[in-house]
């Protein structure tokens, strides 16, 4: 017997997935970059494209006919993103993996080629911070979702002894960290910042940016990923200045935990002359933030000037 159209099963983190969906399509020159312009292209109303991708269904998923995820994947298939229905069912990660192993050659380091990217981190153990090239944005014209790898670990270092003293190994870890982000040429769409669109409890939307407190390990130290498959923010041109946009991950004296390795594990007795090892290790190599807050790592983007502009 054949399956019937009407047959239902349930899309998880739709709004994502067609914001997935858009973007290819902008980057490969098509028409279905809006969600408005997607519910012309499947005629539905925009309103029932919301209702069934927007943001109130991003928690809990969504269950669409079959002949309208038909509809859909026709669609953008016409538009030239490649893309089967099947893969909509899967988790958010391998749905995004899935359309960009389908991607022709070159599209990827053509919307990387776009975009200067800097990273700079003090201990990569102990924070890894990197952006990506971002993805264009949908719902506001000419802006970008802002991408990124947000890792915490325990930095296991050799220290440099001092006089009478055996060389020895610590291990640095964090109690919690602050994020930031910002900068005078690209300005933050409201209430799209991760921690106002998506709760957590491993982080808290704070005046000043993002105060980080988990997943941490058996120790209570910050250990894994916050962030997730999350983006950001999203973020629009000022047209004023071409500084980069940057996000930085700092952390106030109180938050670092410094233990002797040489003890027998990472989760040993505090270290003697705790100071003096994070003046070695950490900070006489970093910069502060306005609230003198040691900066650990850093990145940054910038949009490259397009030919024939008078700053390129």
């Amino acid at each position: 017997m054949q399956p019937s159209l009407t047959a239902e099963r349930t899309i998880s983190r739709p709004f994502s997935k067609l914001n997935r969906l858009c973007a290819e399509a902008k980057a490969r020159g098509g028409m279905m970059t809006t969600f408005a312009a997607v519910a012309k292209a499947i005629e539905l109303t925009p309103s029932r494209v919301t209702q069934l991708f927007g943001h109130g269904q991003e928690a809990e998923g969504v269950v669409v006919k079959a002949a309208t995820m038909g509809a859909l994947v026709g669609a953008f298939k016409r538009d030239g993103v490649p893309c089967e229905i099947d893969w909509l069912y899967l988790q958010l990660d391998e749905f995004t993996l899935r359309l960009a192993s389908a991607a022709p050659t070159g599209v990827a380091e053509s919307v990387a080629a776009d975009w200067e990217l800097r990273e700079h981190t003090v201990l990569p153990d102990l924070v890894e911070l990197r952006l990506h090239p971002p993805r264009p944005g949908n719902e506001v014209e000419d802006s970008f979702y802002v991408e990124t790898t947000l890792l915490f670990g325990t930095a296991e270092c050799d220290v440099e002894p001092e006089a009478d003293e055996e060389p020895r190994t610590v291990a640095i870890a964090l109690r919690d960290a602050r994020l930031a982000m910002g900068s005078a040429s690209y300005r933050v769409v409201a209430d799209s910042m991760i921690g106002e669109r998506v709760k957590s409890e491993h982080f808290r939307r704070v005046a000043g940016g993002i105060d980080i407190s988990g997943p941490t390990n058996n120790e209570g130290m910050l250990d894994g990923d916050p962030i997730g498959n999350q983006h950001l923010a999203v973020i629009v041109p000022t047209n004023i200045g071409d500084d980069p946009f940057a996000v930085a991950v700092a952390a106030g004296r109180r938050s670092f935990v410094v233990t002797d390795v040489s003890e027998g594990s990472v989760g040993g007795a505090p270290a003697d002359n705790k100071t003096v090892i994070l003046n070695q290790l950490i900070y006489r190599r970093c910069g502060k933030d306005e609230a003198g807050r040691t900066v650990l790592a850093e990145a940054t983007m910038k949009r490259r000037p397009e030919p024939g502009d008078p700053t390129a």
